[in-house]
């Protein structure tokens, strides 16, 4: 039911984007989308909170942007203004965002071929780096990984398929040359791929040869891989929006439309 609902959402967000502007249903479209991509995120948020998960926080405040969003389109459609900043339409190319990012990250977590696909890739890959550095791999089952006696399983967390999905969104989202487009594109999918790999080694290194102790693995996987991905992913981003500035005036854009939003709010109550 609510892998239905996923892929119902993302279906009209892309439909939203690819109608010609000239059409206003476009916006209603758009609208009911980013609405029933709010249930999808309101179900992870139960999920998450009944395992007392930090990231129940993470998945309710994304449930509030996905409403406000939706709000913001519909309030469009019925006043014929498109929320606009520097020229650019805020919500049509954040609409265009997620969509394409959700539609390259997705389908390899739903879809059994995909899924086993990436991880098989990604495993083999980490095993030919692993082996350039002279590293003696034990043969074993296409998602794992055994180093003297060691086990790493490779998890779909593991291929970066996060990082690519959301700057594919990100660099598809503006109307650019064809030039500036490769260059973002080679700057940062094929990077984010190879760090990628590079972590997967060095945590698996670390815990083979136990460099921090006994807690080798947590120290190098949910500790310093995560910082040195986070870094990674930054200095990734920094580059892209250099290359394509057009996102910075996106981002605030999408700031100055929740900032009105929330003092909106704020004036409403202080009305009562």
């Amino acid at each position: 039911m609510m892998e239905n609902v996923l892929w119902i959402s993302i279906a009209l967000m892309l439909i939203s984007c690819i109608i010609s502007e000239k059409y206003k249903i476009r916006k209603i479209i758009g609208s009911i989308g980013w609405g029933i991509f709010s249930i999808h995120w309101a179900h992870h948020t139960i999920e998450f909170a009944a395992e007392y998960d930090i990231n129940a926080i993470l998945a309710a405040t994304f449930v509030i942007f996905c409403l406000n969003i939706s709000y913001t389109i519909m309030k469009e459609y019925l006043t014929n203004k498109s929320y606009v900043h520097k020229s650019l339409e805020v919500t049509k190319m954040t609409t265009s965002i997620v969509a394409v990012s959700s539609l390259f990250y997705f389908p390899f977590e739903k879809i059994d071929l995909l899924y086993t696909g990436l991880i098989t890739i990604v495993t083999k890959h980490t095993i030919d780096l692993l082996e350039l550095l002279n590293t003696t791999v034990t043969p074993n089952i296409w998602y794992l990984i055994t180093v003297n006696d060691l086990t790493v399983r490779i998890i779909l967390g593991c291929t970066g398929i996060e990082g690519i999905a959301l700057f594919m969104g990100l660099i598809t989202a503006v109307k650019i040359p064809p030039k500036r487009f490769l260059i973002a594109f080679l700057s940062s999918i094929p990077v984010i791929y190879a760090l990628n790999l590079v972590r997967n080694v060095f945590i698996i290194l670390a815990f083979e040869g136990q460099w921090f102790g006994y807690h080798s693995f947590w120290i190098a996987h949910d500790f310093l891989g995560k910082i040195g991905s986070g870094i990674a992913l930054f200095l990734i981003a920094f580059i892209v929006l250099n290359i394509i500035p057009e996102l910075l005036d996106l981002v605030q854009g999408l700031w100055n439309l929740n900032i009105n939003q929330i003092n909106n709010i704020k004036l409403k109550f202080k009305g009562r």
